[in-house]
């Protein structure tokens, strides 16, 4: 099969099969072909086909996000190479994982500022809902750390853009609306040798949240989980970049230290087959969901969630909640509260079986709650930070 110039795109049934459903396991969508690019020019003229596209970078997107019925699926994953890193920058492929990066800047002693908690998604994907982790209360978001893009638009041109262009500030954070990132050119900075790291257990959710902004001067790295221990524990992960250990707020309680190298602990969650595997169940539907929240709401939002029936989150899910200044994230679409200490707020549900309505009636809820207090959600109450 083929389109526009002659690109020759799959539609064979085991490659359709493998794109017609995400990571959420709960959406089918079949489209007509695959196209596996080899350069932009590929993407372009699909594009300019007019046929309906649809770009999936690792295939993590949790609703359907990443596919399509009928047209295209651009499968990001031919466009995955780390073209060159200098003592500032990567320039990579927006089919790169951020593993992929980490490979090619570490044994140079470097690293993105900001990474997701799992490592195989894709760059352009990531940069396309924002890209948060534990260390964005220093760097910002992912999109925060862009210098230049290269881009695909709607029209099947290509285009390089920078900060300050119109185009950079539609494409980052803009659900792929915009245009297909095919090429960036992302932030490095110098990576630790080791970090040190304390999992504390805090009784409630007020003193969790108190201690992460407490400890946002004196730790790299900051992320509160709860998660099930026959009831629901609040663990903060807080982390030395220096290897410099720090007063751990009151009243928490250190259950577990550790120095590790920054590659081990950034791949803590190991590559997807050995991520998969510790959820005992490798094929389930995950709705996830992800909010950001106003700093003077966010221990009423979480207490509201917790206090829903645990059926709504299935035996292995958990909540992920933590702060970042609003003064470090600047860019447009990534829509945070005005408060000057908004948190990310996400749930990772897990259903036994097929029977996930109440999980999607609770993310609803987790949403509207959300939007009610002056928060917002990531493009919808489905749509999660893995893409």
């Amino acid at each position: 099969m083929a389109v526009g110039d002659s690109v020759a795109l799959l539609d064979d049934e085991a490659t359709l099969d493998r794109v017609s459903t995400d990571f959420g396991g709960m959406i089918r969508r079949r489209p007509d072909a695959v196209l596996v690019p080899s350069c932009a020019a590929d993407i372009a003229s699909v594009i300019r086909s007019g046929v309906p596209v649809t770009a999936r970078g690792r295939g993590h997107s949790t609703h359907g996000q990443s596919l399509v019925d009928g047209g295209v699926v651009v499968d990001m994953a031919g466009l995955g190479a780390v073209h060159r890193v200098e003592a500032d920058r990567a320039v990579v492929d927006g089919g790169a994982t951020w593993r992929a990066v980490l490979a090619a800047t570490l044994p140079l002693g470097l690293t993105p500022p900001v990474l997701t908690d799992f490592l195989d998604l894709s760059v352009g994907g990531t940069l396309s809902l924002g890209g948060i982790g534990g260390t964005s209360h220093r760097h910002g978001a992912q999109v925060d750390n862009v210098l230049e893009l290269e881009v695909v638009t709607g029209t099947g041109e290509i285009v390089t853009c920078t900060p300050g262009s119109d185009l950079l500030r539609a494409v980052l954070g803009g659900l792929g609306q915009c245009g297909i990132i095919t090429r960036a050119t992302v932030a490095l900075t110098p990576a630790p040798a080791t970090v040190l790291r304390h999992k504390i257990r805090y009784p409630d959710s007020a003193s969790l949240n108190a201690a992460q902004v407490a400890l946002l001067h004196s730790c790299d790295y900051v992320e509160g989980l709860i998660v099930q221990d026959n009831r629901w524990s609040h663990v903060l992960e807080a982390v030395s970049f220096r290897a410099n250990d720090f007063v751990v707020p009151a009243p928490g309680e250190i259950i577990e230290t550790d120095s590790l190298s920054y590659f081990d602990f950034v791949n803590r969650l190991g590559d997807e087959d050995t991520f998969l595997s510790s959820l005992s169940r490798r094929v389930q539907p995950r709705p996830w969901c992800t909010v950001f929240v106003p700093g003077n709401a966010i221990d009423a939002v979480l207490d509201t969630c917790l206090a829903r029936p645990r059926s709504e989150v299935g035996t292995t899910g958990m909540f992920l909640v933590y702060p970042i200044p609003r003064s470090v994230l600047t860019t447009p679409l990534l829509r945070v509260p005005s408060d000057p200490m908004p948190f990310q707020f996400s749930v990772f549900r897990y259903a036994d079986d097929d029977s996930y309505a109440s999980m999607l009636a609770a993310n609803r809820a987790m949403h509207d709650l959300a939007l009610s207090v002056g928060g917002f959600a990531i493009g919808t109450a489905a749509i999660s930070a893995w893409v």
